[in-house]
């Protein structure tokens, strides 16, 4: 499948659209998909960075030359909302965006909002998407981002990160050189600009004096406490997220924030080691390094559908139980005989409370999603045909699963699954598609790990619209 981007990036816009969408380029291309970069503006060290990738760059007039019905349009923009409106020809149409701020028509199969509060109203202009994903849950973060790190052992000296968008004005640079000029001189500050290695920058950071941009979240990511501004009024939202999160100091706008009381804040903060501490945490919780992972399976759900398993499926379906990876990761590991295979698959046909879907890839099947209902708990499993293994689309099959169950049967408030140990594809699935951690268990000697998701996850967190 293929991935088709429009996003600009630079002065007047920032990169925060390019840093995102860029993330989401990198997991799409570790699926087997491939990615093209639709842009009018493109400063040049993230054209390396795109193109590294191997993601294609090309001009935006060319956009309706990239639609097909092998293709999802991706829009990141808030200048850029009526591209979606006036391109036709692709599969699906997916928005990015921040608190309704691109005013995004009607007709988008997907919004994606990654800086919304989770129980903030919904925009009215993405209640006519047929899904909306919002939060912290689905904070894109380029992979050496992802996966965070400890907070470092207590040092002499503190570093201090300033991060003030990636093409800062001359004011904004001058208010902060004013600023770290007021503080003690065991601070060390750094400005993060050019930096190829962001990742290993915020690993030694104790606090950030930083804009509330994309940059926000790498840095919860990190566990990094920060002193905000905002420098755009889109960003005002953000600072409203993270006083709720409580991950940080919101000063407010940078027309209205003297370098003295910036100083000041950043002072107090790092004089109250237990508050910093606190902070820390939150802004660690806050953002899982799984968001990336979760936007990509539900880009990847939009090209699959389901359908109920029917009796013509029976040889297909015997054939997958006794694929021998299949057998390797199951409960009981013994082969399947056809006669018992039919007897279960009698049973589970007639019964409208064990439904087996067959998820198809252009009417294509390339795996199953069954679920067995007792009260308002579905016990649900997966398993995907061979040659669709290793392209992370065992999330997107879980995804879709999950929406289609909850969508026709209303009163299921909860879905779990139980995993082998040793089956980390299957794990990584459940987890990319929304699910959390619940526990472990062991049965017949073989330990498992169980996961789950709910429908206050679907409807409050993850999904505007379910099934």
């Amino acid at each position: 499948m293929r991935l088709v981007i429009r996003a600009d990036g630079g002065d007047g816009i920032g990169v925060g659209h390019l840093a995102r969408t860029l993330a989401v380029s990198s997991r799409w291309l570790d699926t087997g998909g491939s990615a093209v970069l639709a842009t009018a503006a493109l400063p040049e060290d993230w054209e390396r960075r795109f193109k590294s990738l191997g993601v294609e760059v090309a001009a935006p007039s060319g956009l309706t030359e990239l639609a097909d019905q092998d293709a999802v349009l991706l829009v990141d923009g808030y200048h850029l909302a009526e591209v979606t409106n006036t391109t036709e020809g692709f599969r699906a149409k997916v928005g990015i965006d921040d608190f309704g701020l691109g005013q995004f028509g009607p007709g988008l199969d997907l919004i994606i909002d990654q800086s919304l509060y989770p129980s903030a109203a919904l925009p009215v202009s993405y209640r006519a998407a047929g899904r909306v994903l919002r939060g912290q849950r689905f904070v894109m973060l380029r992979p050496e981002l992802q996966a965070g790190a400890p907070r470092p052992a207590a040092q002499d000296s503190q570093q201090l990160v300033v991060s003030l968008g990636g093409r800062p004005s001359d004011s904004v640079r001058r208010w902060a050189d004013k600023v770290v000029s007021q503080l003690d001189q065991n601070i060390r500050p750094l400005l993060l600009i050019g930096v190829e290695d962001v990742g290993d920058v915020l690993r030694r950071t104790d606090i950030a004096l930083a804009a509330a941009g994309s940059t926000t979240w790498e840095l919860c990511r990190f566990g990094v406490p920060g002193v905000y501004i905002s420098l755009s009024p889109n960003q005002q939202h953000v600072l409203e997220t993270i006083e709720k999160l409580g991950c940080g100091v919101s000063l407010g706008s940078f027309d209205e924030v003297s370098s003295s009381r910036a100083a000041h804040e950043l002072a107090t903060l790092l004089a109250d080691r237990g508050r910093m501490g606190r902070m820390a945490d939150a802004a660690a919780n806050s953002v899982d390094g799984m968001g990336t992972r979760r936007v990509v399976c539900a880009l990847q759900s939009l090209s699959l559908t389901t359908r109920p398993a029917c009796v013509l499926d029976r040889a297909m379906l015997f054939e997958w139980a006794n694929d021998e990876r299949t057998r390797a990761m199951a409960f009981r590991s013994g082969p399947i005989s056809w006669d018992t295979h039919v007897e279960w698959l009698t049973g589970r046909l007639a019964d409208a409370d064990r439904p087996t879907l067959i998820v198809e890839f252009d009417k294509v099947p390339i795996g199953q999603f069954k679920a067995d209902v007792s009260g308002l708990v579905a016990t649900v499993g997966i398993s995907i045909e061979r040659q669709y293994r290793g392209q992370g689309l065992g999330a997107a099959v879980v995804d879709i699963g999950s929406q289609t169950v909850l969508g026709t049967n209303e009163h299921i408030a909860r879905l779990e699954a139980q995993v082998l140990e040793g089956n980390v594809p299957s794990q990584q699935a459940f987890l990319a598609a929304g699910y959390t951690s619940s526990g472990s268990g062991t049965t017949d000697g073989k330990d498992w790990l169980s996961f789950a998701f709910t429908r206050e996850t679907a409807s409050g967190l993850g999904h505007n619209r379910i099934g």
